[in-house]
This record gives C-alpha cells, structure tokens and sequence, in this order.
C-alpha cells in the first residue's frame, strides 16, 4: 500500500486561525440534543422529537393533512415512520418540496416537559404566517405535555431573557441557527436571578451564581469573546453549565468531556508530528 504525504501547511508558530463563533454556537446547540436526550424520560424525549417531523411532513390526520410548512435542511428524515407508528400517527404521505417557512425549531428544558418554539424565516407573507400558526395550533394535543409557540426572530433578538435561555440552555431540534442580534444593555440582579432559577441542572446554577454582583457582557458578545478566548469547542459548549461558565467567567470545574478533549489534542498532534 502507497502513503501518500499532505502538506497541511501548519507551521510551529504559525497563529491559530479565526474561528467562526457563529458556526460554533450553532454546532453547540445542535450537539445540546444529546445533553438532552440524558435529561429527559424517554417518553416526552421522542414526543418531542415528533416536531420537526410534524412541520415538514403532511399526515393523513387532523389538521396535518395540507401542505407542510417546512423547515430549513430538514431533508426526507429517516424513522419518520416508525416515530409516527410509536404515537399511533400515519406515516407521512408528502414532505415540502418548496421553500421552507420555517427557520429553525428549537427546544428548551422547563420544570414540566420542554418548551418548544418554531422560528419562521424573515420576511415572510401574512398568508404564510397563518399557514404556520395554523400547524401549530394542531400540533398542541399531539405535543403535550411540551408547549409549543411561534417565536420571530426580532422577538429573540429584542427580548433579552429570551436570547440568554436559548443560547444557554436550547437545543437546536431542525433547521438552521438564525441570524441573532441583542443589545447592549446591562443585567440586572432580577434577571440574573430568573436564569437561575430556569436553570436545568445544578451545575449551572451555580456557575451563574458565581456572576451575582458583577456585570456581565451581552450573552453573544461574552461567549463570542470567550470561543476566541479558550479556542472552545462546540462540544463543550454543549453543555449548558459550560456555556454558563464561559459568559460569566466563573472557576472551570471538571466535566466529562475533559477526556475526551485530550485525547483529541494528543491524537492531532500525533497526527500532525
């Protein structure tokens, strides 16, 4: 067998390249499934992950028989059958075949089931809205006992508390991560306090109890600073008390992916000697 050698171009003192925090954040919330999937019973786990299925695909069922909406990079979903045979649904006869009016669908723990929010595209027609809304409000019965709502994507940017509970603690279901914005205001003690309190697990809400009395950067802004920072990889930041640990810049405590990450770096730089 003949090797082949490939100059990767990688010098000893050559500096890192940029990363792409956006690219970043979106792999972590993507990877924040399988956080999860460990969180939950496995019952409202699968309930939950009927969602995106029941957004692109149309079912001979009430309310699910027009046209899907669709969602962005949502292909054809392999198992979307047997999910459907699971909660004694048909299987889907039509997925969208058409620009998709669906952004991203994302979910967010909650002390009773998740919450769940579907983030239409931009710039949308009222009739397209409506189409959304409609499945939406069919899917309710089907979901429960997760809620489900429609959240717009100025909504994510302008309402501070819902950003920071996304980027926290949501999990990326489908879709893609839209483009987000916030601004530049502090954080109040009052708010601060609810995001421990809406904390999923006890390691977060001790990071962020670490932040009381000091001022913290915008969500975005911190972790984007922090990716750069750490050189963070997305699976670290998958986990919600990383995640939290990164914005307010609190004592980095051990986590089950610490091995993992070594091993990485030991293998690459092998790889690469």
């Amino acid at each position: 067998m003949r090797l082949r050698v490939v100059d990767l171009g990688l010098e000893d003192d050559a500096p890192p390249a940029p990363r792409d925090t956006r690219r970043v954040l979106e792999a972590a919330l993507r990877g924040r499934l399988r956080w999860l999937r460990r969180h939950l019973e496995e019952e409202p786990f699968q309930r939950m992950m009927l969602l995106p299925m029941l957004l692109h695909g149309a079912f001979r069922f009430p309310g699910l028989d027009s046209a899907p909406p669709g969602i962005e990079r949502a292909g054809t979903g392999r198992g979307w059958a047997a999910r459907a045979r699971r909660f004694r649904l048909p299987p889907p006869h039509q997925v969208c075949r058409y620009q998709p009016l669906v952004d991203s669908v994302f979910a967010l723990p909650r002390s009773a089931g998740v919450a769940l929010w579907v983030v239409p595209k931009e710039g949308l027609l009222k009739g397209q809205i409506e189409r959304i809304d409609r499945r939406i409000e069919a899917l309710r019965s089907i979901l429960r006992p997760h809620t489900l709502e429609r959240v717009d994507t100025p909504a994510l940017s302008e309402e501070g508390e819902r950003l920071r509970h996304l980027v926290l603690f949501g999990a990326l279901l489908a879709g893609r991560l839209p483009a987000l914005s916030e601004a530049d205001a502090q954080l109040e003690t009052p708010e601060l306090w609810a995001l421990v309190e809406a904390a999923p697990d006890e390691r977060s809400a001790e990071a962020l109890m670490e932040a009381l009395g000091r001022r913290l950067p915008p969500i975005l802004q911190g972790l984007e600073a922090a990716i750069e920072r750490e050189r963070t990889s997305a699976l670290r930041l998958a986990d919600p008390a990383e995640a939290c640990r990164l914005w307010v810049g609190g004592r980095r405590r051990p986590s089950p992916f610490d091995d993992f990450e070594e091993a990485h770096r030991r293998g690459r730089a092998a790889a690469l000697s």
